[in-house]
C-alpha cells in the first residue's frame, strides 16, 4: 500500500489532537446527545441516540472532505494548465476580501462599482484588440481582474455583512440529522483552524492522476479524524451504562419498604406493670398506726 495512505491517516489523527478540536470533543458529545453526561445515566435509550448522532456527524464532515479531495483531484491539472489565466483572478479576490475586511467595499454603492467595473471591462476589451496587447504591462486579463472587485465586491461585502440564524435545523430535539448537519458546519468552520494538516493532503490528492485516487487519499484522511472521535463517545456510552447498572441497587434499597419488626414495635402496647404501679393500695401498717394511738 502507499506510504501517503498510511500519511494521510496520521494526519487525521494528528488533526484530531490538535488544539483547537481535542479540547472541544466533549462539547460536541453533549451537543450531539442534547444532554450532560448525568442525563446520560438514565438509560441505555440516550446512550443509543448518542451513537447515532456521533456517527451520522462523522459521517457528515466525511462528505465535505471526500469532496475537496475530489475537487482538488479534477480541478488541480485544470489549474496548472491555465496558472498564467487564473493567477491574476485570484489575486483580485484575495484583494476583494482584504477590502471587506477592512470594511472599504462597503463604502462604494452599488452604482458607482458597477460604472467603474464596466469602464475596466471596456478598456480591456480596447486593449485586446491591440497587438502585442498580451506584453503589455497591463494585460486585458488584469483588468478583468480588477474589474470583479467592483462588479462583485458592494454587493458581495453587503450579503456578507447579514446575520443568518438558523433555528431547530434538523428539529428540535437532537438526533441523526442535526449530527450530519453539525458534521457540515465542522467541516467548513475547522478548516482554517486544521487548514495546514489537510492543505498537505490536498496539495497531494491534487498530484494524483485520477479522481479516484484523491478521494481514497482525502477518505483515510476522515477515518483517521473520524475513529478517535467514535472512540470517544462509545467510551462516555459505556461509562454512562456502567455508571446507570451502579446506580440501580442502590435506588431500589432506598426505595424499600419498612421491616415487620420496626413496625410491630412502634405498635406494642404499654406493659402492665407499668399500668398498675400508680393503683397500688396502702399498707397495713400505715393504716393502723393511728388507731394505736387512740387506746393509750
Amino acid at each position: 500500500m502507499d506510504v501517503t495512505v498510511f500519511a494521510a491517516f496520521g494526519a487525521g489523527l494528528l488533526s484530531f489532537l490538535s488544539p483547537c478540536v481535542l479540547p472541544l470533543v466533549p462539547g460536541y458529545i453533549s451537543m450531539l446527545s442534547g444532554i450532560g453526561v448525568e442525563q446520560l445515566k438514565e438509560g441505555e435509550a440516550a446512550t443509543r441516540s448518542l451513537l447515532s448522532s456521533a456517527l451520522a456527524f462523522v459521517i457528515g464532515f466525511s462528505i465535505v472532505f471526500i469532496t475537496f479531495g475530489a475537487s482538488a483531484s479534477a480541478v488541480g491539472s485544470f489549474l496548472v494548465r491555465n496558472r498564467s489565466l487564473l493567477a491574476p483572478i485570484a489575486g483580485a479576490l484575495i484583494v476583494l476580501f482584504g477590502l471587506h475586511l477592512v470594511g472599504w467595499l462597503v463604502k462604494i454603492t452599488i452604482r458607482v462599482g458597477l460604472v467603474i467595473g464596466a469602464l475596466l471591462v471596456i478598456v480591456g476589451v480596447v486593449l485586446n484588440m491591440r497587438p502585442g496587447a498580451e506584453s503589455m504591462l497591463v494585460t486585458p486579463v488584469q483588468l478583468y481582474a480588477v474589474s470583479l472587485i467592483f462588479l462583485l465586491g458592494p454587493g458581495m461585502t453587503r450579503w456578507l455583512n447579514r446575520d443568518v440564524h438558523l433555528r431547530n435545523v434538523g428539529g428540535s430535539k437532537p438526533g441523526i440529522v442535526s449530527g450530519f448537519l453539525m458534521g457540515f458546519a465542522f467541516a467548513f468552520g475547522w478548516t482554517p483552524c486544521i487548514g495546514p494538516i489537510i492543505g498537505g493532503v490536498l496539495a497531494v490528492a491534487a498530484t494524483r492522476d485520477t479522481v479516484g485516487e484523491g478521494v481514497l487519499l482525502l477518505a483515510v484522511y476522515s477515518a483517521g479524524l473520524a475513529i478517535p472521535f467514535l472512540l470517544t463517545a462509545l467510551g462516555i456510552a459505556m461509562m454512562a451504562i456502567g455508571s446507570a447498572q451502579a446506580a440501580t441497587p442502590a435506588v431500589a434499597a432506598a426505595a424499600a419498604p419498612a421491616t415487620p419488626t420496626a413496625v410491630a414495635t412502634a405498635a406494642a402496647p404499654a406493659t402492665p406493670a407499668v399500668a398498675a404501679t400508680p393503683a397500688a393500695p396502702a399498707t397495713p401498717t400505715a393504716a393502723a398506726t393511728p388507731a394505736g394511738r387512740r387506746l393509750r
